[in-house]
């Protein structure tokens, strides 16, 4: 699933996420959740992911390289349950924001 838009003052990010069966032993089902911002190097962003409103990473700092900013990260997932995969970024300097999600359909039986 993937979604895109533009933030409060004109920023382009786009927001994808899938499940994938390479996480730990004995919970393999994960959804991944990635997220990239269009933006130029040197900009300072908050930037934090949640599955069905429960937070599972944050930086309060992350900084644009010369590709903008991209962050991948896996969350543990269950069968039998849609999860909603979310995204809040801020700029720090302007305030601009970013809110983003995308819902993921019950994971494939075979998965995980």
């Amino acid at each position: 699933m993937k979604t895109n838009g533009v933030g409060t003052l004109g920023t382009s990010w786009k927001l994808k996420s899938q499940y994938d069966d390479d996480g730990p032993v004995g919970n393999p089902l994960v959804a991944g959740e990635e997220f990239e911002i269009a933006t130029a190097a040197g900009q300072h962003w908050s930037v934090s992911f949640a599955d069905n409103g429960v937070g599972f990473f944050s930086n309060p700092d992350d900084v644009s390289t010369a590709g903008g900013i991209r962050e991948v990260h896996p969350n543990p997932a269950k069968h039998n349950q849609t999860n909603r995969m979310s995204v809040h970024a801020k700029r720090l300097d302007t305030g601009e924001t970013i809110d983003g999600f995308v819902d993921l359909p019950f994971a494939p039986p075979n998965c995980g």
